[in-house]
């Protein structure tokens, strides 16, 4: 009996100290979160600007400002100046809200845009040839219609569709997207102004 329980001793003690011999070398290992093995996807120091324009001269294409941007989010030369397209152009909405207005760098310059007509200014165009699921469906409850309405084709689609029978065909192509891939008609170029 005493035999037994010394050999029991024995292997307990054993087992301890594998134990402590496996967590001391752990700890002699580089552990995954020591500062110099951390992964950060922080890029370095950028300029920062606060002049809309030269932000964009820098910047070249961005859909929206980064963090590097540090002047207003809207300057009042940017909602005056496309208010002014507009109003040549007869685009301008009698509902005019700056408030709503969008602005990105495109080509080292600064691009605004208005949301009207039912079309919102941030949607990438898709020129998919295929026939989405809605306008499949308004083709086959609504056969040789000679335009599906807006609400059904959505503003991504490039296209004006009819149907052909049962079947959804395009009939011309309504939009163009510019560099970026949006709709080239809602996005205005904003001239720097002129140095004094």
């Amino acid at each position: 009996m005493r035999t037994t329980i010394q050999y029991l001793l024995g292997v307990l003690l054993i087992t301890i100290c594998i134990s402590v011999l496996v967590a001391c070398g752990s700890s002699d290992s580089p552990s995954s979160n020591t500062p110099d093995q951390i992964i950060t996807s922080i890029d370095p120091a950028l300029p920062q600007f606060d002049d809309i324009f030269a932000y964009c001269q820098a910047m070249e294409l961005l859909n929206q400002p980064e963090h590097n941007y540090t002047g207003e989010s809207l300057p009042n030369i940017v909602a005056e100046a496309l208010q002014q397209i507009l109003s040549q152009a007869n685009q301008l909405p009698t509902t005019w809200d700056p408030g709503r207005i969008s602005w990105r760098c495109m080509a080292n310059s600064v691009y605004a845009c208005f949301p009207q007509n039912n079309l919102e200014c941030n949607v990438k165009l898709n020129f998919s040839r295929k026939a989405t699921p809605e306008v499949q469906a308004y083709c086959q409850q609504n056969p040789n219609s000679i335009k599906i309405p807006e609400s059904v084709v959505l503003q991504k689609s490039p296209y004006h569709w009819h149907c052909d029978g049962n079947s959804p065909m395009i009939k011309s192509q309504r939009f163009n997207a510019d560099q970026a891939g949006f709709n080239s008609a809602m996005w205005f170029l904003i001239e720097s102004p002129p140095e004094t």
